[in-house]
Order: C-alpha cells, then structure tokens, then sequence
C-alpha cells in the first residue's frame, strides 16, 4: 500500500511541477491542462476543497476557447471530463452536464478534422477519457445519436 501512496505523491508532484514551469514560460493551455490533472488528483485523493477552484478555473477557461491545442498538453485526461468529475462530486449536475455537452461537441469537431476515418475511430475508443465522456453524454442525452 505504502508503493501506491508514494507513486500517488510523485504524480501529484509532478503535476504541480508541470503547472509551475508552464505558468513561469507563459504556457497558458499547458497550465490549463495541468490545473485539470491537479483538479482530477485532488478529487481521487479526497479534496474536493482543493479540486473545486482547480475545476473551476478550467471550465472558464474551456468556456471561452477552442480547446484544439489543450488535448496535447492533457495526453488522455480530458478536461472537460475532469471538470464534470469535480461539479458532480459538489452536487452541481447543472454545470456537469454542461462540461459533458461541451466537451462531447468539442471532441467531435476535433476527430472531425481527421483525415483518416481509422485515427479518428482510434482517438475516440482508445482514451478512457473520451470513451467515458461520450459515454456519460449518451446517459444525459439517450435519444440523440453518437455521432
């Protein structure tokens, strides 16, 4: 148990390192995507205080940008996920689902650009992230399509 803490205590660290050297390089989207993988640790570790601004400052940030860049500093975190993740854990369903929905249209226009039919099937069933964000945006809206 004590090896799981310690890797649990070295990601976060090292979120917070990446936030740090992005923030001092003027790396606004990077910071953006370390904020969601701070907001995504806090809420696993049980600080639901400290994912919240976390969270919160995300989706302002998600809500007045295109996010197209904001995938690459993230790997497989979406952060619009992470955002709905921390709302839902307050309670706030309204502000959840509203990350869902725009982060599921936001998915779809990115995979859209894809060329190639199979790097866009691959992008949207590979991540966890994005399967479980289309998956809960399919829960919020069961009669529309997927697609």
């Amino acid at each position: 148990m004590r090896r799981r803490s310690d890797e649990w205590d070295v990601a976060v660290r090292r979120a917070r390192e990446s936030f740090d050297a992005f923030a001092s390089a003027g790396a606004h989207k990077a910071c953006i995507g370390a904020k969601a993988q701070l907001a995504r640790y806090a809420l696993r570790g049980g600080s639901l205080a400290e994912a919240q601004p976390y969270a919160t400052d995300v989706w302002a940030y998600l809500q007045a940008h295109t996010p197209y860049g904001l995938y690459i500093y993230t790997g497989e975190l979406n952060p619009f996920l992470a955002c709905a993740e921390v709302f839902q854990a307050t309670g706030d369903v309204g502000s959840a689902n509203a990350a869902i929905d725009k982060g599921y249209r936001d998915l779809m226009a990115f995979v859209k650009e894809f060329t190639n039919a199979e790097w866009r099937r691959v992008y949207l069933e590979t991540p966890p992230d994005n399967v479980a964000l289309a998956a809960r945006w399919r829960a919020i809206h069961p009669e529309a399509s997927t697609g």
